[in-house]
C-alpha cells in the first residue's frame, strides 16, 4: 500500500474533482492520503475533508512568513 504524504486536496483545480482525484488514486494503489493545509484559512476544509474520507488525514499549520 501507498501513502500520499503530502497531498493539497484543497487547493483550486483540485477541491472541484476531489473525489474522482481521490478515487483515481486509490484505484492505483494509494490507500492513505496526509492533506495539508498552508493557512488558516484551509483548516475547517482540510479537517473537513478528512472526517467525510476515511483514508485521509489532516495536517492544520501555516508558513511562518503568514
Amino acid at each position: 500500500m501507498l501513502i500520499d504524504s503530502h497531498c493539497h486536496l484543497e487547493y483550486k483545480g483540485l477541491v472541484e474533482d476531489q473525489a474522482a482525484i481521490l478515487d483515481r488514486a486509490r484505484e492505483a494503489g494509494v490507500g492513505g492520503f496526509l492533506n495539508i493545509s498552508t493557512r488558516e484559512s484551509e483548516w475547517r476544509q482540510v479537517v473537513g475533508t478528512a472526517e467525510r474520507e476515511g483514508d485521509v488525514w489532516a495536517s492544520v499549520g501555516i508558513h511562518p512568513h503568514e
